[in-house]
């Protein structure tokens, strides 16, 4: 199945998110601590 332009472009913008997520500024891996940080709150 091909994906649409708009739905490749979200799909892409997903992607950018989720590693934000995943790393810090220095790419460093941040999942861990920002799962605790949430929790806590």
């Amino acid at each position: 199945m091909k994906k649409s332009y708009y739905f490749a472009e979200l799909s892409s913008s997903y992607d950018a998110e989720i590693q934000d997520l995943l790393n810090d500024s220095e790419g460093k891996s941040a999942l861990k601590a920002r799962l605790r940080k949430s929790v806590r709150n």
